[in-house]
């Protein structure tokens, strides 16, 4: 049975690439409508038309969900079963004009299959008008309390601050734990190798006296919330991928983009999204 939405809410929109499939992406979609009061939309998108294909689409996608509810059996989350038609990523990304956050799955794949076939949520993750949340396949959710909600720090900036905000809320909402990440390492892998292990401990004490400076005011609501703050020498993406194996989630900025024509998406995020172990949030601009 539908369950009643809060008035004046954004959806949660999530969008679904297999309508026999994507369980992770809606699992996600609907604890996250569960804790707010939204509706949640299960948008597919038909490349092309055809009355008779969207038909069956349609009856799939509604059979997915009913099974989603089945799974869940005390969540009364209004789940709306969408097929729209058109191209597909300007589809997904005129919906998040009006959407709280978009909910992809990701599919673990070869390098070669990357190659053949872009992740939906890297090639849209820079694009969007919400926050985007990658979530992997097989995913289930945690049952326990006291997880880590990771928050990927590029630099102590507005940006940053937004992203530790976010996690604060997020964690105390979660009845979780904070861990704030910064990774570094220099530009060139020689560089790196040079570096004296008493420059790597300055350099990263100094880093975490600012990101405490930061998470100072911010942590005041939250004076009972356990907050880590890690700064590590390493590849800041393996370093992420590696938290993300013992995180409930974990936050992220969009980076800053080689090439912003493409997808408006820095190296680091790409990485961990391609490959993360829990859920990747993305926040927007």
């Amino acid at each position: 049975m539908p369950g009643s939405v809060r008035a004046g809410l954004r959806p949660v929109v999530v969008g679904v690439d297999d309508v026999l499939g994507c369980h992770a992406a809606l699992s996600f979609a609907v604890g996250e409508a569960a804790v707010t009061g939204a509706q949640v939309r299960a948008v597919h998108v038909l490349a092309g038309p055809g009355t008779g294909a969207r038909a069956g689409q349609e009856a799939a996608l509604a059979g997915t969900i009913g099974r989603a509810r089945c799974a869940e059996p005390g969540n009364h989350v209004d789940v709306v079963p969408l097929v729209r038609e058109g191209p597909v990523l300007q589809t997904l990304v005129a919906a998040t004009l009006e959407a709280e956050m978009l909910v992809v799955e990701h599919r673990r794949m070869s390098r070669l299959q990357r190659h053949s076939a872009p992740s939906t949520a890297i090639t849209i993750a820079g694009r969007v008008h919400c926050p985007l949340v990658s979530v992997p396949e097989g995913w289930q959710p945690s049952r326990t309390a006291g997880g880590w909600v990771t928050v990927g720090i590029d630099a102590p900036d507005g940006e940053s601050r937004a992203l530790v905000e976010r996690g604060l809320h997020l964690a105390q909402r979660a009845n979780a734990r904070l861990r704030l990440v910064h990774a570094w390492s220099m530009s060139s892998r020689y560089d790196d190798a040079m570096i004296e292990a008493a420059d790597v401990e300055e350099w990263s004490r100094a880093y975490r006296t600012r990101l405490r400076q930061m998470l100072c005011g911010l942590q005041a609501m939250h004076p009972r919330l356990e907050v880590t703050v890690e700064v590590v020498h390493g590849d800041p993406a393996k370093v992420l991928l590696g938290r993300s194996r013992t995180a409930e989630l974990l936050l992220l900025g969009r980076g800053r983009s080689v090439h912003p024509l493409v997808n408006g998406l820095g190296s680091v995020p790409r990485a961990v999204l391609e490959d993360s172990h829990c859920p990747v949030e993305v926040a927007t601009a």
